[in-house]
């Protein structure tokens, strides 16, 4: 049981995972953390603090035991009873599922072979005092939607022979395997303390080129986003710190490519196109997602608060929820849902430009952090719609009505044809409103048990009015958070904090280009 809210404190005393509280405070929560350790239980929260609220709630404060015991937290802001209860409800079922197939009382230990060692952990938690290199930690639960990271890095081996000091010979990689092994002691939801050992063995590539076909991109971008994550942990707000995380993903970018076109191009860089591998071919596009991402936690008129939590949620996001929230998809309402519960209907491009269409009444786009509902504008058949608008505009002449009055009385057969006509078939009935949010309630749910296990509660809410791309920033109705949401949805089109897709290739070609040729 913690307090239920924290006191705020200035911002110029937060620092990365530091508990900036008053000390009786925190000595509070650290006694409570050795206890939750010892015992083996994770602390959850929830914050949920009134639209009137003139108290200020410290959210770090209050999410630090579980982001610390491998807990979850849910922040809603401006909660209202009619609103969000049923997020609160979802939720709680939600993490109730994770908790009968979790592992407590965890205690992590990494060990490597020789010519491998460990530098860091990336996790909430940190790691175990006797481990400097980072390999060792415990957490009172480890869920099925929580991953960590090892960083590692290769040694060389000293020669024996050799006579100067410090002198290092480089290493013969050739057919070479390091190993590493992951042991967990944990109790299973039977309360049956078990040891699981995973053991992996690495191949050392000869040279720099044979990296690029082992390429993985999404591993990779889940280690790329993390990094990012702790350096904006660690930025704080730090005034002498310029180098934003969106920064570091564009530089690693980079350097790969020209490392790309430098060992395996022998250096042929073409002024009119960007030649990319096949295995990371859409690297460029996933960077640009995640700089839209990290945007949504780190831009100024984010509170930094729940910014930070954000931030912590992704740092102990899976690999497959990571690049859910990378690249949402579109799906076309009503859909037929695949008779294979293992399936989902086909998707479209994370475009706007697919509502303007015409394929479909609504649409659904669906992301890690929840779906969203889009009903495009009502089609009408060319007739009725003709016949509506003129009686709106008060249009219609004698001589008109005097056709449509001919056209009822016409021949019972033409009458009989064109009513048989496909565009007035049931097959090109177009649905109510109603039909089509519960087709989208289905697909939504078919999203959630296939990107299960997952790190939240997958909430179907509508999507926000699109701005006019023409003039983004001058579109006052519709509000900047809500801007900043559309362009972490959309990653292929110009938003607010990004720009398109398309113009961000001719970026990447024209810095590769420069530091090709510097």
């Amino acid at each position: 049981a913690t307090p239920s809210r924290a006191s705020a404190t200035p911002k110029s005393r937060r620092e990365a995972g530091a508990l900036a509280v008053p000390r009786l405070q925190r000595m509070f929560f650290e006694e409570t953390l050795a206890l939750c350790l010892h015992t083996g239980i994770a602390v959850s929260c929830v914050t949920a603090p009134a639209p009137a609220s003139l108290d200020p709630w410290d959210i770090p404060a209050l999410t630090w035991l579980p982001m610390r015991t491998g807990g979850d937290s849910l922040h809603i802001p401006n909660f209202m009873a009619s609103t969000g209860a049923a997020s609160i409800a979802n939720t709680m079922r939600h993490w109730a599922e994770k908790m009968q197939v979790s592992a407590y009382g965890c205690v992590v230990k990494l060990r490597c072979s020789k010519g491998l060692k460990g530098l860091s952990l990336l996790a909430p938690w940190p790691a175990a005092a006797s481990a400097s290199d980072g390999s060792a930690f415990e957490v009172c639960r480890l869920s099925p939607d929580t991953s960590f990271s090892f960083l590692l890095e290769t040694e060389p081996e000293r020669e024996p022979d050799d006579h100067e000091p410090g002198y290092m010979r480089r290493m013969d990689t050739a057919r070479k395997q390091v190993y590493v092994q992951l042991a967990v002691l944990h109790t299973n939801g039977l309360g049956e303390r078990l040891l699981r050992v995973h053991n992996v063995g690495i191949s050392v590539l000869p040279s720099y080129r044979a990296t690029f076909p082992f390429i993985n991109v999404a591993p990779l971008m889940s280690l790329l986003i993390k990094q990012a994550v702790v350096v904006a942990l660690e930025q704080g707000d730090n005034p002498a710190n310029k180098n934003l995380p969106r920064d570091i993903l564009l530089e690693y970018l980079i350097q790969l490519l020209v490392g790309f076109i430098k060992f395996c191009q022998a250096g042929d860089f073409r002024s009119n196109m960007l030649i990319l591998g096949r295995n990371f071919q859409l690297l460029p596009l996933y960077i640009l997602s995640a700089r839209k991402l990290l945007y949504t936690a780190t831009n100024s008129s984010q509170d930094r608060a729940v910014g930070e939590c954000f931030l912590k949620q992704l740092l102990k996001m899976p690999v497959h929820s990571i690049m859910g929230a990378l690249y949402p998809r579109v799906y076309s309402l009503p859909s037929q849902l695949p008779q294979d519960p293992a399936k989902l209907p086909s998707a479209g491009r994370a475009t706007a430009r697919i509502f303007g269409s015409g394929q479909a009444p609504a649409y659904l786009v669906a992301s890690t952090f929840g779906t969203w509902f889009y009903q495009a504008p009502e089609v009408r058949d060319e007739s009725t719609s003709s016949e509506t608008d003129d009686l709106k505009a008060g249009k219609r002449d004698a001589q008109q009505e005097k056709n449509d009055s001919a056209t009822i009385k016409g021949d019972a057969s033409q009458h009989q044809q064109l009513r048989q006509s496909p565009e007035h078939t049931p097959e090109r009935r177009i649905p109510d409103r109603e039909e089509l949010w519960r087709s989208a309630e289905a697909l939504s749910q078919r999203i959630r048990e296939r990107l299960a296990p997952g790190p939240t509660w997958m909430p179907l809410q509508e999507l926000p009015r699109l701005p006019e791309q023409s003039q983004q920033a001058l579109d006052l109705g519709v509000s900047w958070n809500d801007k900043i949401l559309l362009s972490s949805l959309f990653v292929e089109d110009e938003g607010i904090t990004e720009m398109s897709y398309n113009d961000w290739v001719h970026f990447v070609h024209s810095q590769v280009g420069k530091r090709m040729h510097d």
